[in-house]
């Protein structure tokens, strides 16, 4: 693809407000996606930005993604050499919020496809959050860091609503992910500066924004893990603001592979800790004394945070890797209360926020996947504290997400004729979301999790079936495929995850509602094998394999049976044949019928233990030859592995990228189905950050891959 940019004052239509505008010269066939970035200028609303094909001047639907200074323009070609795109700032020129396609197909994140849809606010994988005026019209604003991949960032959130029922605009990129945001007055003068890890500093954040990065005059000689919160303080009541320094220790725990063979965990638990740098300087020239390291010790996480409910010092509040928070008395830090709410999800990330008028302190919560949660103290100030229920908050016009680590299915799940989207994620949640539109344009609406007997399906590890241990307590890494398994003309789901147990849901003719789980069951000749650092047994035929894999259904001897084609203990690609026995349906034992080039059986583990299964896996016929290939994740973009053998033996030839597309992180999971009916496979992306990305066929057949 071949774009040309000119910047110009055009004759548009009278009724384009705009006063920015950009010439856009392009060789891309009618009806080929396109993806064309432009220089942005600061203060550019997304809202605003018009595309015009030229000469028509007819208006082109286009998605924007901003990213500061640039933006990228997502639309269909309409075979026009020539666009002209005009925009302004925020709240001036145009100001309505057009509609965007929901998927164009060049690599773009797929949205809902209408405007005005509400959902939980969210970034990706993670969400370091705190809360502020940020415009200065009397409500609380967020500003929200993503330190994860691909949607790193540090985003702003508007209000749009108000303090007691607020309701946030669509996120604004301002900048790279500021990990372990924080605010606080670090230089005493008044004004609101922020913190983030590595000891950096912003001063007056409302006036200067980001620009000023500065870094704290010290030097550290404690271990400093994945956690790095500083939060400034007077922590002496000496007048002069000290730091608190709150950080993560894992070195105990080790990660992996520690259970004995009664799954007691051999090795130590994530640790949580917190220094105090005394300022012995004035608050314009800090000088900081040697760190002590205070009483307490969280759960891997302690993100540190002060606490003021009462007359007198603040208490301390800590977070933890898992889903709770404790509160430790500052006269004695050896004292301390678990707060009464547990939060769904782990990796979570406490700020304290002065919600209400009087000084109380509330919790503003980010958990995995980039969601954040409000918890209010509902006790005025100077009664010990009362919580509201964790209420997570909204915002307008999300991108579709499910969760993190999103894992795509295209299905007609409701049977209406076009493709609805089924995903797993990492909480361990299976999510639905109905195509509403047609089978050229889809459109989505959110449908909600998955049930069994009306509550959500989750399998998690609790505290000893995950491999890398009980910190993962609360991850399920849901990898669901859809298939009528047992051929009763209903969809059922099946399903391996964080255990590496392979379970099916068999379909109620209910969309919403599945049975629950049975494990699939294998006609093993011998014992049921399972992965050597698996602690526990198979029960009976269980299928126990390595964890997190793909497990892809399709008749692969076409006799009209499901087969499951899937890794094995050992992490080979081996076909699972179904067959009839007696009257029942059975599955037989794995076959290594998949090979390389020189004839070597296809292993695509990349380790034990931890490191192990993880691959995700798609068997469509990419090429149209009438067999199925083999499609991979990678980090760089989908594996295509072409099917050059027979239904015997395929013998998998790697032909490289698909199209390139740097989604990296936790596996990106390909899903290849005919989106847009036009006959041809396209390719939807499920990455780290909980969003799908897609890409049209027509956009990856235009573009050379090497």
């Amino acid at each position: 693809m071949r774009s040309l940019l000119f910047f110009a004052v055009l004759a548009l239509a009278a009724a384009d407000k705009n006063r920015q505008s950009t010439v856009i010269e392009l060789s891309v066939p009618v009806g080929v996606p396109a993806r064309v970035e432009i220089p942005i200028r600061q203060g550019f609303s997304p809202d605003s930005l018009r595309l015009y094909e030229e000469p028509s001047k007819a208006l082109v639907p286009v998605k924007v993604d901003y990213r500061r200074p640039t933006a990228w323009l997502h639309f269909i070609s309409t075979g026009s050499a020539r666009y002209t795109a005009t925009w302004d700032n925020v709240r001036m020129g145009e100001t309505e919020r057009l509609a965007a396609p929901a998927m164009v197909g060049s690599g773009d994140r797929v949205t809902f496809g209408r405007v005005g849809v509400r959902g939980k606010l969210s970034v990706g994988l993670y969400s370091h959050a705190v809360a502020l005026d940020w415009d200065n019209d009397g409500d609380m604003d967020l500003i929200v860091a993503s330190p994860d991949r691909p949607y790193n960032g540090t985003y702003f959130f508007r209000n749009i609503g108000t303090q007691a029922e607020p309701l946030f605009d669509r996120a604004v990129f301002l900048e790279p992910a500021l990990k372990d945001l924080a605010l606080g007055d670090v230089d005493g003068d008044g004004r609101i500066d922020a913190t983030a890890a590595g000891g950096r500093w912003f001063a007056d954040i409302r006036r200067n924004a980001f620009t000023q990065p500065r870094k704290f005059n010290l030097t550290r000689e404690y271990h400093v893990g994945r956690d790095d919160v500083w939060i400034p303080t007077d922590w002496d009541g000496d007048g002069k603001i000290d730091l608190l320094n709150g950080v993560s220790d894992w070195c105990d725990y080790g990660w992996d592979d520690a259970f004995d063979s009664q799954g007691r965990w051999l090795r130590g638990p994530l640790h949580g800790y917190v220094y105090f740098w005394k300022n012995t300087g004035a608050n314009a020239e800090p000088v900081y004394a040697k760190p002590e390291r205070l009483p307490v010790d969280s759960y891997g996480s302690p993100a540190p945070q002060l606490f003021k409910w009462r007359n007198g010092a603040a208490d301390l509040l800590l977070g933890s890797f898992l889903d709770f928070i404790t509160l430790h008395d500052r006269a004695d830090l050896t004292k301390s209360e678990q707060l009464p709410f547990r939060m769904d999800l782990e990796m979570i990330q406490p700020r304290v926020v002065e919600w209400h008028k009087d000084g109380r302190s509330s919790l503003l919560i980010g958990e995995e996947g980039g969601v954040v949660t409000l918890v209010l103290n509902e006790a005025p100030f100077g009664e010990k504290p009362r919580w509201a229920a964790p209420k997570y908050l909204e915002q307008m016009d999300p991108f579709v997400k499910s969760g993190s680590l999103s894992r795509p299915v295209a299905v007609d799940w409701n049977g209406d004729g076009t493709l609805d989207l089924v995903a797993g994620n990492s909480a361990g949640y299976i999510q639905w979301f109905e195509n509403t539109g047609t089978k050229t344009q889809a459109a989505f609406e959110d449908r909600g999790y998955l049930t069994v007997g009306g509550k959500p399906i989750r399998r998690v590890a609790g505290a000893n079936k995950s491999v890398q241990g009980p910190a993962e307590a609360k991850w399920g890494y849901a990898n669901p495929t859809v298939a009528d398994w047992d051929l009763d003309g209903k969809l059922d789901l099946i399903v391996n995850d964080i255990l590496g147990e392979v379970v099916f849901y068999k379909g109620t003719g209910n969309r919403q509602e599945m049975e629950p789980a049975r494990n699939i069951e294998v006609e093993w000749s011998g014992a049921p094998p399972k992965p050597e650092w698996v602690w526990w047994q198979p029960a009976g035929k269980q299928l126990l394999t390595q964890w997190r894999t793909t497990p892809e259904v399709v008749d692969w001897d076409r006799d009209g049976l499901p087969d499951l084609v899937m890794l094995n203990h050992q992490g080979y690609l081996c076909l699972f044949r179904r067959a009839r026995k007696d009257g029942r349906l059975v599955l037989g034992e794995p076959e290594r019928i998949f090979v390389t080039d020189n004839g070597r059986f296809l292993n695509l583990s990349n380790g034990r233990a931890g490191a192990s299964g993880r691959r995700k896996i798609d068997l469509v016929d990419w090429d149209g030859d009438g067999d199925l290939d083999l499609l991979t994740d990678s980090n760089d973009g989908p594996i295509w592995y072409e099917n050059r053998g027979d239904l015997n033996r395929a013998v998998l030839h790697p032909r490289g990228f698909i199209t390139r597309a740097p989604l990296q992180g936790h596996n990106p999971t390909p899903n290849a189905a005919d989106w847009n009916g036009d006959g041809k496979l396209d390719l939807l992306i499920g990455a780290e950050d909980g969003f799908f990305y897609f890409y049209d066929r027509r956009y990856i057949d235009s573009r050379k891959v090497q």
